[in-house]
């Protein structure tokens, strides 16, 4: 398991492309190109609304000074974010990790609403 920030599905819904910080995923990575096959559950924190997307990974880029910034936008959206529902800010160090980035592309077969609630595991038609 390993947290990814800037989870984005394509206007089709057939990709989802992701970024990984390399300080948090290197076993995930190795076990990446090993079976392509990936589970990636994307939630907005302020309204518990989730989806998991399951799939086969297309692409595992190489690290780049793009997936970096992306990462650092979307650690501070996310930050401020929580501290529009109450999370204290100087609990949030270390949301991020230092060093290298690289952006993940899947192949959706499957999505799932992980929203908590009645609907909570079923299977999606159209996202």
């Amino acid at each position: 398991m390993s947290r990814a920030w800037g989870v984005d599905l394509d206007e089709g819904g057939s990709r989802v492309t992701l970024i990984l910080l390399d300080a948090q995923t290197h076993s995930l990575r190795r076990v990446l190109g090993e079976t392509r096959r990936i589970a990636v559950n994307a939630t907005n924190p302020v309204t518990l609304e989730s989806l998991q997307f399951k799939g086969e990974v297309l692409e595992i880029a190489e690290p780049d000074a793009a997936a970096r910034a992306e990462v650092d936008r979307r650690v501070a959206q996310f930050a401020e974010a929580l501290v529009s529902i109450g999370f204290d800010p100087a609990k949030m160090i270390g949301l991020s990790h230092p060093g290298p980035a690289r952006r993940v592309v899947v192949a959706v077969r499957d999505v799932f609403e992980q929203t908590p609630g009645p609907r909570a595991g079923k299977r999606l038609e159209n996202v």
